[in-house]
C-alpha cells in the first residue's frame, strides 16, 4: 500500500489510475525475502523498460533456452530457500518490518 500511497500523493481518490504502475514497480523491485524481482522469477528475465530503450539494450540478447531454464530454476530454488528462512523470523520482527501507516480515506 505504501507504493500506491506514494504514487497518489494528495489525489487519493484516483488510486485506480496508479494501481498498474504500483504493481509494475513492486514486481520489478528486488524483494528482501527472495533476493530477486518477482518479474524475474516468473519470466526468467528482468522487464524491458524505456530505460533499456534509451540505453540501447537489445531485447533479443537473451540466453539460450537451456541456459535460461537453468538460471530460472536456480533462481527459484534460491528464492524458495530464502523465503523459507524469512518465514522463520519471529512474528514480532516481521510485524515491525511490515508496519505501514494507515491509508487515508
Amino acid at each position: 500500500m505504501s507504493v500506491v500511497r506514494a504514487l497518489l500523493g494528495p489525489h487519493q481518490n484516483e488510486w485506480d489510475l496508479v494501481l498498474s504502475k504500483a504493481a509494475f514497480a513492486m514486481n520489478s523491485s528486488v524483494h528482501k525475502s527472495t533476493g530477486f524481482t518477482p518479474f524475474f522469477l516468473l519470466f526468467g528475465r528482468e522487464p524491458y523498460t524505456a530505460l533499456d530503450i534509451a540505453a540501447g539494450v537489445d531485447p533479443k540478447e537473451y540466453a539460450s533456452l537451456p541456459t535460461w531454464l537453468r538460471n530460472v530454476f536456480e533462481a527459484r530454488k534460491v528464492a524458495a530457500d530464502a523465503d523459507g528462512l524469512y518465514r522463520r523470523v519471529p512474528p514480532k520482527d516481521k510485524e515491525e518490518a511490515n508496519e505501514a501507516s494507515p491509508f487515508a480515506v
